[in-house]
């Protein structure tokens, strides 16, 4: 296939004799809403099916806790927990950032539907690897289940 051709499923970009540097647009013969690009040589940069967007070749876990690392070096990075009786916890992350952590959320997750119940909670970044958490009721003092985010690159 020379550079631009395009058959009914494959548009490749370059004619470069790296094979890295040249592009695969693949669109199914049938439009199931599905696309993938790639680089010639195999490695899967983005992928599209049934509404969702993934980067393969970034690495991902789509589990919780679980990460997804963005073109450009951005990771985010969630998860679920539960402090100590004290109210401390510690979250370790699914990977650890290679840089630093730039921001991290946490919020209470009230079993009880919000029954009259009111809470605290409070996150620093640890390391680039972990991530402090502080929670408990401010009603009775127990400890807290919570979700936490954290955007880091």
């Amino acid at each position: 296939m020379s550079s631009g051709q395009l058959n009914l499923r494959t548009v490749k970009l370059g004619d470069n004799a790296d094979t890295s540097k040249n592009f695969l647009i693949q669109v199914p013969a049938v439009a199931d809403g599905s696309l993938s690009i790639q680089t010639e040589s195999g490695l899967a940069l983005l992928a599209m099916a049934a509404g969702k967007v993934s980067f393969p070749s970034q690495g991902q876990s789509l589990t919780s806790p679980g990460y997804i690392k963005l073109p450009g070096g951005l990771i985010l990075q969630w998860g679920t927990g539960v402090t100590a009786a004290s109210g401390a916890g510690t979250v370790t992350y699914p990977i650890p950032f290679p840089t630093g952590t730039l921001s991290v959320f946490a919020s209470a997750i009230d079993p009880n539907g919000g029954a009259g119940l009111t809470y605290t909670v409070q996150v620093t970044p640890g390391t680039l690897a972990t991530l402090s958490v502080f929670g408990r009721y401010s009603s009775n003092g127990a400890a807290i289940n919570y979700s936490w985010l954290a955007i880091g690159n």
